[in-house]
């Protein structure tokens, strides 16, 4: 997966957005064009190379601990492709009512210009 060059934009985002987006872009059925497809790929593992064990704490049976590390701002750079990808998958989710309009879901889709 060559994506990761043309790096373009950055965004600062939650913990909790960065969880959220790739839960969304790990599901199938948003994804109709092999394009997106391979951005949310090429995203996806780097997001884990990124943020590896850091992108969900082990436990969040403490709700304050959880809010606390979810809440911390983090940086994601995408390319416009994966911008794309991203914002087609967390639009089909949210069009489907499958997503929450907490704070992590404005942070991520204000960040991404999600209408």
């Amino acid at each position: 997966m060559a994506e990761n060059k043309n790096k373009n934009v950055t965004h600062e985002v939650t913990r909790g957005s960065i969880s959220l987006l790739i839960s969304c872009l790990s599901q199938p059925g948003w994804g109709k064009r092999p394009v997106d497809l391979f951005a949310a790929g090429s995203l996806l593992e780097e997001l884990d190379g990124q943020f590896g064990a850091d992108v969900q704490p082990e436990s969040s049976e403490d709700e304050a601990g959880f809010q606390s590390w979810a809440i911390k701002k983090v940086k994601l750079e995408l390319t416009e492709k994966q911008r794309e990808a991203a914002k087609a998958a967390l639009k089909y989710f949210a069009e489907q009512g499958q997503i929450a309009p907490t704070k992590h879901f404005c942070s991520i889709g204000e960040a991404l210009g999600l209408e």
